[in-house]
């Protein structure tokens, strides 16, 4: 064991989880002179934000996109992390359930969109930067829909770029607000994927000073002493890690496992009211696009949606070559894997015809998990997440289902930076 991890050891803070999450804030934490451990169970940090190399091309877990201008960057730029990248332009080949794929230009010019359903969504679209998403907030987004005009096949290119921008296909529940302020927003996707992320935040909150483990599982955690001065936190290996304030960077239901004998009845009861948001994603490596001319695709009838990000971002050795990303918007559900599989390929086949051939590799992932809060609008969207202060003296979460700024991405960052902030101001569990 070094020096920097004798068994005596109190640590400032422990951070559990080595994502995005958890990386930004113990760099943050550590940048204050505070001493600071992350415990990852997995080999390696990233958690959901990691990518993954082979062959000459780099994939993401799933379809990820950086959203300018919000919590995100913020966060990033305070830690000197770049994430250079390319941006999808407006072009966008809309794919019915029956019948011809079209683009936008025919899709507000042809027949796909009578008179009244193009007026009515050329008047939301144009109007966007006026509507008030708080006024949205409360609403679900297919009464929001139905009371400012959008019908028939107006709602339904509204609600594909409502899912492009949430990555929620649960019309009935999804916050209406929430999906304002996304849909005003322009996205990036990184060179080299997300990992030069993942890679960036892992070297600055080293370069603070933070220590960080993988292979680190946690399984509980304990009052350190009687009178609340800090805690120990369990490794399934026995080994115990005392630490006078805690960030927990993980699902809410792992919260609630850890801390639920402390927790505040209300806050116990915020976790469990959290619902996870599902994707089903087929990630391709081709060795050349069958069709140049459609690198983006989103679905009419079905919550489906397709994207070579490599043509925006650098992702493959070889020019030629093209990274393709697949998805199906399963929101809370978990539907049979092999129909979801069956009904992406379809979708490809649609878009891509003999893309079958040409694939260098292929990973399908049934029921990624695309965060783990739904911005629900019974909840008034984010404004009903849990708050990064738990109630329990020196314990602060962070993720995606915490805090009121952003979902997604920005979430995490967001209230990784309200964590670290609290946790280095907290002087009620600090060192004995």
């Amino acid at each position: 064991m070094s020096e920097t991890m004798k068994q005596d050891q109190v640590w400032d803070i422990a951070v559990i989880g080595g994502g995005a999450a958890g990386l930004a804030a113990a760099a943050l934490a550590a940048r204050s002179g505070k001493s600071v451990v992350v415990l990852e169970k997995a080999p390696s940090l990233g958690g959901r934000s990691a990518s993954r190399r082979g062959n000459g091309a780099v994939w993401n877990l799933g379809a990820h996109a950086l959203y300018r201008g919000g919590a995100a960057e913020r966060v990033l730029a305070r830690l000197n992390v770049s994430a250079p990248g390319g941006s999808p332009g407006p072009l966008v080949h809309w794919v019915p359930g029956k019948g011809e794929t079209v683009s936008t230009p025919g899709l507000l010019l042809g027949r796909t969109l009578n008179g009244v359903e193009k007026r009515r969504f050329l008047r939301f679209y144009l109007g966007l930067r006026k509507l008030d998403p708080h006024s949205a907030t409360g609403v679900n987004w297919n009464d929001w829909m139905a009371s400012n005009g959008l019908s028939g096949r107006a709602a339904d290119v509204a609600s594909a770029l409502a899912r492009l921008s949430t990555y929620v296909g649960d019309n009935d529940r999804l916050d209406a607000g929430v999906v304002l302020r996304q849909l005003r927003r322009s996205v990036v996707y990184p060179h080299g994927g997300w990992q030069t992320i993942v890679d960036g935040l892992a070297a600055r909150a080293a370069e603070a000073g933070a220590v960080c483990r993988t292979s680190a599982n946690v399984t509980g955690a304990e009052r350190a002493g009687e009178t609340g001065g800090g805690w120990a936190i369990l490794l399934s290996d026995g080994e115990r890690i005392r630490a006078g304030n805690v960030i927990a960077a993980v699902e809410p239901a792992l919260v609630a496992r850890w801390f639920g004998t402390w927790l505040p009845t209300s806050y116990e009861a915020a976790l469990r009211r959290q619902t996870p948001v599902y994707a089903s994603t087929l990630d391709l490596h081709l060795r050349r696009l069958p069709q140049r001319n459609r690198l983006f695709a989103l679905g009419l009838d079905r919550p489906l949606y397709f994207s070579v990000h490599s043509h925006w971002s650098r992702l493959c050795d070889d020019p030629e070559h093209a990274v393709v990303h697949v998805m199906r918007y399963d929101g809370e559900r978990k539907d049979d894997p092999e129909a979801s599989r069956g009904e992406l390929e379809r979708f490809l086949d649609r878009l891509q015809p003999g893309w079958r051939e040409l694939t260098e590799r292929a990973r399908y992932l049934p029921h990624v998990t695309v965060m783990h809060g739904l911005p629900d609008a019974g909840m008034r969207g984010v404004e009903g997440r849990p708050a990064v202060d738990t109630g329990i003296g020196g314990v602060y979460v962070a993720g995606d289902w915490a805090g009121p700024e952003g979902i997604l991405f920005e979430a995490s960052l967001a209230s990784a930076e309200e964590a670290a902030r609290l946790a280095v101001q907290n002087r009620t569990a600090e060192r004995s």
